[in-house]
């Protein structure tokens, strides 16, 4: 059993949801990367979404597409961020690293693997596979032990949920809407509905992300789906207060608001 499967297995025994933040490796930079990290931590954090920085980001809005920008105007490449967080690995945090597709490709199916172990990276979102590409990707994760987490939409075809079902390892991630990334006032229309679907069809916990843009929001989808991911609006956080000397405090005060929301009846 993983770490993430007896973090949920936990959290289910207590009828709890878990609170996943979402922020962008190197934005702006490693030290705050790390800084973030352990802030979130102190929280109560078990476990982070950490994106890696690509140049086409297809899946997210304006807002964590500016932190891709940020992260890669660094100059930083994707073998530099895996070595960094190699000498993060002691956190004792769950991370699951958010991909695109062709960043994989280009660093070689089974050297991000092996390198993603050596960090100590539990898990791997790849928002833009699918599954007639995702064989090698499959095999090389599972000989490393690495969980496979993909991507459900709520347009997707039963064809891709059934295969979403059969290979994701660690939990599911269900968008609530097809669209890009980003903040929306209300969640969409028959999301608790979906995910309600999608539970009886599964055993894998259901973690529900893209536009959860508010704590009350987090509280009433962690409701019905076993975890939450909130990444925009922390993303915007972050951006709003680069030049602030207590960035990271403010970031973990907001954190701190959505894990607060989140226990609330």
């Amino acid at each position: 059993m993983s770490r993430i499967d007896f973090l949920f297995k936990r959290l289910k025994e207590k009828g709890e949801s878990i609170l996943i933040p979402f922020i962008m490796a190197a934005d702006p930079d490693f030290d705050t990367t790390e800084a973030l990290i352990l802030e979130m931590k102190r929280r109560g954090i078990k476990l982070i979404e950490l994106g890696l920085p690509c140049p086409n980001p297809s899946r997210d809005g304006p807002v964590i597409q500016a932190s891709h920008r940020r992260a890669l105007n660094n100059g930083i490449s994707l073998k530099e961020i895996l070595h960094w967080m190699k000498k993060i690995k002691e956190t004792e945090l769950s991370l699951v690293l958010m991909v695109y597709f062709n960043s994989v490709l280009t660093y070689g199916v089974k050297s991000f693997v092996r390198d993603c172990k050596e960090a100590a990276i539990e898990g791997v979102l790849i928002p833009d596979y699918v599954p007639e590409k995702a064989g090698d990707w499959i095999k090389e994760s599972r000989e490393g032990d690495l969980n496979t987490i993909f991507l459900i939409n709520p347009d997707s075809s039963e064809r891709w949920k059934g295969w979403v079902k059969r290979f994701s390892r660690g939990f599911i991630y269900y968008a609530s809407w097809s669209g890009p990334t980003g903040e929306r006032e209300t969640l969409p229309e028959g999301l608790e509905e979906s995910v309600r679907r999608l539970k009886l069809q599964t055993r894998k916990p259901i973690v529900v992300g893209f536009g959860i843009s508010s704590p009350g929001q987090a509280r009433e989808v962690g409701r019905f789906a076993d975890g939450v991911v909130v990444g925009s609006s922390v993303v915007r956080t972050i951006e709003m207060n680069l030049k602030e000397r207590d960035m990271v405090k403010r970031v973990g005060d907001l954190i701190s608001i959505y894990l607060r929301a989140s226990r609330e009846e």
